[in-house]
């Protein structure tokens, strides 16, 4: 569970400093729905990230896993569009926008921790992950 524990760590770091950035760029009256966005974001992607380590280190239906969490994925931001644009006073274009875009960069983020989780790549002490090829 160490590449999950990485991933984790740095997803998070990731999605808070990107939330305080946009949200301050954007102005306090729209920063809300950033922020949500974030949250709803990482708590979708670390479950959906912890089934696809499991399946990977079982070396067993991998694309299944893949697959579920990306219904899981596409699955919470239908029902976040739904909620975003009739239960609340968020922008919804902020809001999806922000949404869609960290759970796209969350998504891109996962073959590197996915290399930690089978042995391929290693977390350097600096943070960097090296292959073991270099």
């Amino acid at each position: 569970m160490t590449a999950w524990i990485a991933y984790a760590a740095t997803t998070t770091v990731l999605m808070v400093g990107l939330a305080a950035g946009i949200g301050w760029l954007l102005g306090p009256e729209r920063s809300a729905g950033v922020w949500l966005a974030a949250a709803v974001a990482t708590a979708v992607q670390l479950p959906a990230f912890a089934a696809l380590v499991v399946s990977r280190r079982k070396g067993r239906d991998f694309v299944v896993s893949w697959a579920s969490g990306m219904l899981l994925r596409f699955a919470v931001i239908g029902g976040a569009a739904y909620w975003v644009t009739r239960a609340t006073r968020l922008d919804p274009g902020v809001t999806l926008l922000s949404l869609v875009g960290f759970v796209f960069l969350l998504v891109l983020m996962e073959p590197a921790f996915l290399r930690l989780a089978d042995g391929t790549a290693e977390m350097r002490a600096d943070g960097r992950v090296r292959t073991r090829e270099d």
